[in-house]
């Protein structure tokens, strides 16, 4: 799937820590696509991180942010966090650590664009990663 994902146009591919075979799709596309960017997705705590950082992910995503990942990120350097965030508050101590991109999660019971949009507001250097249900055509 991931070599027809890539083939159409789509070189970014995450791929969620909620099956016993993500660690393993992640390291057949890395070995065997090599113009796909694979990341991590629902990665929830530092030895996650550390194994999918392993498995050749180059990228992770949490859906929250906590201060052991970000110190580990951050100190570590070897892939981008991209941390869920659904307060100001949040987003300015991921900030603290260096971080420009968040994923506004959950994004649809957290008010969804509108909430996101008000958020976002103060800070323009900050992207956003969407969440699956929106387009990014609506996304600040």
């Amino acid at each position: 799937m991931a070599k027809a994902l890539v083939a159409g146009g789509v070189r970014v591919l995450e791929v969620t820590l909620r099956t016993e075979c993500a660690l393993e799709a992640i390291r057949a596309i890395a070995k065997e696509v090599p113009d796909a960017i694979v990341g991590a997705g629902t990665v929830t705590n530092v030895e996650q991180l550390k194994a999918v950082t392993e498995a050749g992910a180059q990228f992770a995503i949490s859906p929250g942010l906590t201060e052991s990942l970000l110190k580990a990120a951050t100190e570590d350097g070897t892939i981008p966090l991209i941390p869920g965030i659904s307060t100001v508050s949040e987003l300015m101590l991921g900030m603290q650590y260096g971080l420009k991109e968040f994923k506004f999660f959950p994004a649809e019971a957290n008010g969804g664009v509108k909430a996101l949009q008000a958020i976002a507001g103060p800070f323009g250097h900050i992207r956003f990663w969407p969440d699956r249900r929106y387009l990014s055509g609506q996304l600040p």
